[in-house]
């Protein structure tokens, strides 16, 4: 199962956000895991209009509790979407081992500018700019289901690879030990 991670800096905006409108992407698909956190968690709950903008996807996110990202959530996601070059300059700098996996979100979505990678953040600002920002995730979706199925491709694939040569390997000592 692949575990698929969106991380931004107070996990109770745009990461919960994004984590329940990939949930709704992904439908009834069972090999994929989904969560989200943040770098710097302060709030206990997911903002008011975060909450309002989601259920009118008819989604409750009344219930989430960010959470701060850590070493052992990053070692064990797959895959790590960030809302900003930002968090994932943080997240590179301080968990260096787990740099590979990361990725803008925005760098899923063919087409985009540079200059608009990043997801821009609703704090403080109204229920449109949140709904905007809805808009945004929900839109990237598709995108990111694409990116997420290509990496666990990748990864099967090496991991297909590694078998081969292990087995390879495994058969020349027990080859040399007949003999």
């Amino acid at each position: 199962m692949q575990k698929i991670l969106f991380v931004d800096t107070g996990n109770s905006g745009r990461s919960p956000m994004a984590e329940a409108l990939f949930r709704q992407q992904l439908g009834n698909r069972l090999d994929m895991e989904v969560s989200s956190a943040g770098t710097a968690v302060t709030d206990e709950k997911a903002f008011p209009h975060a909450v309002t903008v989601m259920q009118e996807r008819g989604v409750d996110l009344s219930g989430h509790r960010p959470r701060q990202v850590t070493a052992k959530i990053l070692k064990e996601s797959d895959l790590v979407f960030c809302m900003t070059e930002g968090h994932r300059d943080s997240l590179s700098h301080y968990f260096p081992d787990e740099a590979h996996k990361l990725r803008l979100l925005g760098e899923a979505v063919p087409g985009l500018k540079a200059e608009a990678m990043d997801v821009k953040d609703p704090h403080f600002g109204s229920v449109e700019e949140y709904r905007a920002t809805r808009n945004v995730l929900r839109d990237a979706m598709p995108h990111v289901e694409a990116a997420a199925d290509k990496a666990g491709l990748y990864a099967s694939l090496a991991n297909a690879e590694w078998i081969r040569m292990a087995k390879d390997s495994l058969r020349e000592i027990l080859r040399d030990q007949v003999k």
